[in-house]
């Protein structure tokens, strides 16, 4: 009873996964509160539907249109396939003015458009960004869509961003990726987090410091997010007199790879365009040095010992966000200004002496 139990779980088990509720249409009827089968790449050849144990499927040629409760739309058209009529369900990824569709199809991934004038799919050409005919012919009622043209790749995020900017002829350039050189200067507070050391320390240290790097921002989404991962090299020295005790002088310097990694949004504009960005930070020590001077007087001289600091470490980790503008985003060469701030503490918790908080303002360029 156990095995034919575990035989039925089994057998079960892609169902239960993969059923979902939904709708699908055939003439002017709609069935709605369905369980339709997800069948990944088969959602573009075949409706399938779970009734009980059953499992029906319908072609393109008997369904209208289906879709599940997760807004996935699925419309069926008449295409041609290396020279041969053929019916397939598009996935509806953008509805308006113009509308677009994707599918799979003998292995490919194809995007189409239908508009009111042109119910049929037209095919989106796979360099779609050098092929301005295709845009003058389709999209010609947007000056900025043609404008644009030249940053869209055939993928699903850009164009679902650029027919959305195309449906509302929005005035505004259209995010892209982008790499680009930044330097800045650096405010750091050291805050001690831990007094428990073989050696006394202060309590804080502040000190002003310099960056530069290089980064990418990779659009990720059609939303107008972008992954910015950057690379810097950043450099700090300071020097902090305190007592306890005896009198103590300690002596930094410091040279190191920092890698933020940056969800950003951009607020794109044609002249200053706002951006906002989080993500977490790791530096790593190419260069280190803290000496702590000790300094003990006794009677009319004053001893000086000399103490090798372990109060810099050679990894930490943390958080940061900031924010900035870019001016004339839509430009070849683009110019930006931009404020973080991070916290970040010692990947060894035992060492962990001190949280490093960094306020950073960086201008740079980007292309």
């Amino acid at each position: 009873m156990k095995k034919y139990l575990f035989f039925l779980l089994i057998n079960l088990l892609p169902f239960i996964l993969f059923a979902q509720r939904g709708y699908y249409s055939i003439d002017s009827t709609t069935y709605s509160g369905i369980k339709l089968i997800d069948g990944g790449d088969l959602n573009f050849k075949i409706c399938q539907i779970r009734k009980g144990v059953k499992k029906i499927q319908y072609s393109p040629d008997q369904v209208k249109s289906y879709g599940f409760n997760d807004r996935r739309f699925y419309k069926a058209f008449s295409l041609e396939v290396k020279g041969r009529p053929e019916r397939y369900f598009l996935q509806s990824l953008t509805v308006g003015k113009v509308n677009l569709y994707y599918a799979v199809i003998e292995g490919e991934k194809k995007y189409f458009l239908t508009d009111s004038i042109r119910p049929e799919p037209i095919e989106i050409p796979q360099l779609l960004n050098t092929n301005k005919l295709f845009v003058e012919s389709n999209l010609n009622d947007c000056p900025q869509a043609i404008k644009n043209m030249p940053y869209v790749r055939t993928r699903i995020n850009y164009l679902k961003r650029y027919i959305k900017d195309y449906n509302s002829c929005a005035d505004r350039p259209f995010l892209r990726t982008r790499y680009g050189f930044e330097f800045g200067a650096t405010s750091y507070n050291l805050s001690a987090v831990n007094y428990t050391w073989i050696y006394p320390i202060p309590g804080s240290i502040n000190s002003i410091g310099f960056s530069f790097g290089a980064f990418a921002d990779v659009p990720i989404s059609s939303i107008n997010l972008s992954l910015h991962p950057e690379l810097n090299f950043a450099h700090f020295s300071a020097s902090k007199s305190f007592i306890h005790v005896y009198d103590y002088d300690l002596v930094l310097n410091s040279s190191a790879v920092t890698l933020p990694v940056y969800l950003r949004y951009t607020v794109l504009k044609n002249f200053l365009s706002p951006f906002f960005q989080i993500g977490p930070v790791y530096s790593r020590s190419i260069h280190k040095n803290s000496t702590l001077y000790q300094y003990d007087t006794i009677g009319n001289e004053i001893f000086t010992g000399v103490i090798d600091s372990r109060v810099l470490q050679n990894d930490m980790a943390g958080f940061s966000l900031g924010t900035g503008v870019i001016s004339n985003y839509g430009s070849k060469y683009s110019w930006f200004a931009e404020a973080n701030l991070s916290k970040m503490h010692n990947i060894k918790s035992n060492t962990n002496l001190y949280n490093r908080y960094e306020i950073d303002f960086k201008i740079g360029i980007q292309f």
